[in-house]
């Protein structure tokens, strides 16, 4: 059909709901659709990939760019409480840093961050003093535990760590077995990342990257919201669903169940015949050992995820 979200509207007034006074509803229904549809069903249309870099140098962080004052300092990327990083200069670092010192991040905001010497103090929201700005340029080195999930991001299908040496999938853990064999995850030495956490927004990595690795994030978007009268969906030949679903929400909020009913069978049924992609995440299915990546034994010795497997 190729219809946007203002000829839905229109489409839905006109030839199911037949009530003008309700526009409104109508148009906020429409993304009430788009929610619903993303709880349904998985479209290829919505697959993604994703690359990070575990190891960040912002170069950016001149002298103008610390306050010693407030003991904020200005850096280009945004970088989570409990981080840690290492400073270097091409002078003089501000008088309370070292060079080759590892320290940990207490997020201010997206551009600002103060640093604490202990990976305690960043979460107890204690800073290293600084007393001076410095002079020269100062690179900010960060080695990211967590990476942030991208915009919209439905669920993860798998994260893939790319190294000419040794390529790898990650394997996912659930968050309570990271706490419980590795309690203190930041207290441990930093190497080649095996295994990925998903919470919130964020995905925490063990073990801490010891270098600058390539990530490669594959995963599925919720659909983005149709706002204005002009949006069209992002997976073509949808329209139909999208009417269907936005006509049974609407019909449901005015108490008329035996309509709702009947659209929500149709939009079922429509949905049914469309282009959809099974859930199922890939690196959770019940398998036989088929050692999806190789490891050296000393890695399997100091890797306390490793049952046996």
């Amino acid at each position: 059909m190729g219809l946007n979200r203002g000829e839905m509207v229109s489409f839905i007034e006109d030839n199911i709901i037949d009530r003008t006074d309700k526009e409104s509803m109508v148009q906020s229904c429409i993304n009430f659709a788009l929610n619903k549809i993303d709880r349904d069903a998985d479209f290829r249309d919505m697959q993604r990939e994703a690359t990070y870099l575990t190891t960040i140098s912002d170069t950016a962080v001149a002298t103008t760019d610390v306050d010693a004052s407030t003991d904020i300092i200005t850096v280009a990327i945004d970088i989570p409480t409990g981080t840690k990083v290492q400073f270097s200069t091409t002078d003089t670092l501000p008088t309370g840093l070292s060079t080759d010192t590892d320290y940990w991040v207490i997020r201010e905001s997206a551009s600002t961050i103060k640093v604490a010497d202990s990976y305690l103090k960043a979460w107890q929201d204690t800073n290293v003093d600084l007393t001076d700005n410095g002079t020269g340029t100062h690179t900010i080195t960060a080695y990211r535990e967590r990476i942030p999930k991208p915009s919209n991001c439905k669920y993860i299908y798998d994260f893939r760590l790319i190294d000419g040496s040794m390529s790898r999938k990650l394997e996912p853990i659930p968050p309570n077995e990271l706490d419980r064999y590795v309690p203190f995850a930041a207290q441990w030495d930093e190497a080649k990342p095996t295994r990925y956490v998903v919470w919130k927004d964020w995905v925490q990595l063990w073990k801490i990257p010891d270098d600058t690795y390539v990530l490669k994030m594959r995963y599925y978007k919720y659909m983005s919201e149709m706002d204005a009268d002009s949006d069209e969906p992002e997976i073509s030949d949808i329209d139909e669903v999208i009417i269907n679903a936005a006509a049974s929400i609407v019909w449901g909020v005015l108490g008329e169940l035996e309509q709702s009913s009947m659209f929500e069978a149709r939009y079922y049924r429509l949905l049914k015949e469309c282009k959809k992609v099974e859930r199922m995440h890939p690196d959770l299915v019940l398998k036989p050992n088929m050692a999806s990546y190789s490891r050296s034994a000393d890695e399997r010795q100091i890797d306390p995820f490793d049952m046996g497997r």
